[in-house]
């Protein structure tokens, strides 16, 4: 399997991000994490509340038509943390949109591009903070608890846009999505293929997938991807993304292909 780089994590830590904040030292949050009151003992962030919210507002990536047309989201995200405070299952449970008034959905459909995205990245979030929980404890004895979270996906654009519907002004979009290269297909890549090297298939190809429809010529995701789908007897697909990365030039690929496929 093919790695662009091993995924490590500590507070305060910046990896590729894209929200669309201005950088500080104490940013002023626009996305939330609120954490459901509750009712049996649930494992804890190691460096707490304040710390978990950081590390979400300096990792999250709002999906770019989100930053770019100023829609909002939100969605509940089921994790199970194990009794060494390692992440073992994440499962998105429901996920929501808020357009602003005012927007223009004829420009495309925003539901259809969007659905799907914001649970997914939640869930890249979630299996970054493997190993840095503390296990839930019950008569002194650490257990497996499960817990939802729910993120919040907030756009300066919406906030923009609704400013401007109210004044009767035209809409701007885009005003506050300045990077050139946008970074979730690689972060979906690199999760993907951390899952896929741990054992869990089955989410690495949803990660895998969803990183080769964001950018489907990086023949390292096809590869992996196929790796992924022969893991769970699923050869016909596996196929299918080996030759999509033999097209791409992988040899190895090619040399799967050859040996599987024909």
């Amino acid at each position: 399997m093919r790695f662009i780089y091993i995924l490590s994590i500590f507070v305060g830590l910046v990896l590729v991000s894209c929200n669309d904040s201005s950088p500080s030292d104490k940013p002023t949050s626009n996305t939330e994490v609120e954490v459901e009151e509750p009712q049996d003992p649930e494992a804890t962030f190691k460096h707490g509340e304040e710390g978990f919210a950081y590390f979400v507002k300096r990792n999250m990536v709002i999906p770019q038509l989100s930053r770019y047309y100023g829609i909002n989201g939100s969605t509940d995200i089921e994790v199970t943390i194990d009794t060494i405070g390692q992440v073992i299952s994440v499962r998105g449970l429901t996920e929501s949109m808020n357009f602003s008034d005012g927007l223009d959905t004829s420009i495309m459909d925003f539901e259809r591009e969007l659905m799907g995205y914001f649970a997914l990245e939640a869930e890249r979030l979630i299996w970054m903070t493997s190993g840095y929980w503390n296990p839930a404890v019950i008569d002194s004895t650490k257990k497996v608890s499960t817990q939802v979270l729910t993120f919040d996906f907030n756009t300066q654009q919406f906030d923009a846009n609704e400013t401007d519907n109210a004044a009767g002004k035209v809409m701007t979009y885009g005003q506050f999505d300045t990077l050139d290269v946008d970074p979730t297909a690689t972060n979906f890549y690199q999760t993907g293929t951390s899952l896929l090297t741990k054992g869990y298939y089955t989410d690495a190809i949803k990660f895998l997938t969803a990183s080769t429809r964001l950018d489907n010529s990086k023949a390292d995701s096809w590869f992996n991807l196929g790796l992924a789908r022969r893991k769970i007897q699923q050869n016909e697909m596996a196929c299918d993304a080996f030759k999509r990365a033999k097209i791409l030039g992988d040899r190895e690929a090619a040399s799967l292909v050859k040996e599987l496929c024909e």
